[in-house]
């Protein structure tokens, strides 16, 4: 289950910006899971699409479909002129409540993927500064995107909920500073293997 579908408009990543809450009313009390980084490389034979992860990690279950058509009927009482910001936001919340946490994993240009698993309650900036965090050269210029088709993540305020980054998604890392490879040296040297972060 690819999750790329919104619009965003300037490919330059605004750098070490922190989550920030645009609606406090939906993130008071947020437990946020543990991260649980862990990187691998894609085997010689693989090729950087879906078809590199298990069905399993974007499997869809029944409970997603139900959730799913739930949502669709919330949007449609969503138009109604009459709902408040309080009633939104409060629909919005539920949805979200649904999903414990959001499976990530960023792909480099070395074919190397570090995994994360974040809240769809935080935002697009969470996902930029782990990133960074799990870079050898803190100072690199970068900005992540998914595809097809290609769509920059430029909004960092924006919460992966609302970014369709769930229940799991892939994202790509892009750079005008070109590296040999861009994980910190810790990752390189203790690889896990994609079984392994297939069953975190």
């Amino acid at each position: 289950m690819f999750a790329r579908n919104f619009h965003l408009e300037n490919p330059i990543n605004k750098k070490h910006q922190h989550p920030i809450n645009l609606f406090p009313f939906l993130f008071s009390n947020v437990c946020l899971p543990e991260r649980k980084p862990v990187a691998f490389r894609l085997g010689d034979s693989s090729s950087i699409s879906s078809d590199d992860i298990s069905d399993a990690f974007f499997e869809v279950t029944v409970n997603d479909l139900r959730l799913m058509l739930k949502g669709l009927k919330n949007e449609r009482t969503a138009e109604k002129p009459l709902m408040t910001t309080k009633m939104r936001e409060e629909r919005e919340k539920s949805k979200m409540d649904q999903y414990e946490r959001v499976a990530i994993r960023v792909y480099f240009p070395d074919r190397t993927v570090l995994q994360g698993f974040f809240s769809p309650k935080e935002t697009v900036s969470a996902v930029t500064s782990f990133v960074n965090e799990n870079l050898e050269q803190k100072n690199t210029d970068f900005y992540l995107y998914t595809t097809p088709p290609r769509i920059i993540l430029d909004k960092p305020n924006i919460t992966l909920f609302e970014a369709k980054l769930f229940p799991a998604a892939i994202i790509h890392f892009g750079s005008r500073d070109t590296q040999g490879s861009y994980l910190h040296s810790r990752h390189l040297q203790g690889m896990a293997d994609f079984t392994s972060a297939n069953e975190m």
